[in-house]
């Protein structure tokens, strides 16, 4: 039969784990900073552009939507090409 999960187990973590992670947070990090940044501005948009705030909070509300169905090919990205290249193309496909 198969073998079991303690059997695959047997590679030690390198040190290089600690780097991906770091590598990892800093883009979401970015990412979230990003997102967040758009709040103060919320209502001066809303003046120059002649709409209600609440529009321009539905648009900074977007990125939450649109990451649901965006997990979907990054997670087939990263088990066809791995962890490395999935975050490299995902952190070079932010604005």
């Amino acid at each position: 039969m198969g073998k079991s999960m303690l059997e695959f187990s047997e590679e030690t973590p390198t040190s290089y784990r600690w780097v991906v992670l770091a590598s990892y947070s800093i883009i979401a990090l970015v990412s979230q900073i990003l997102w967040l940044s758009f709040a103060p501005v919320t209502t001066i948009v809303a003046q120059i552009l002649k709409i209600s705030e609440t529009y321009v909070g539905m648009l900074s509300m977007s990125w939450p939507l649109i990451f649901i169905p965006a997990s979907i090919p990054a997670g087939v990205i990263i088990d066809k090409y791995g962890f490395r290249a999935g975050i490299l193309m995902g952190s070079f496909s932010c604005p």
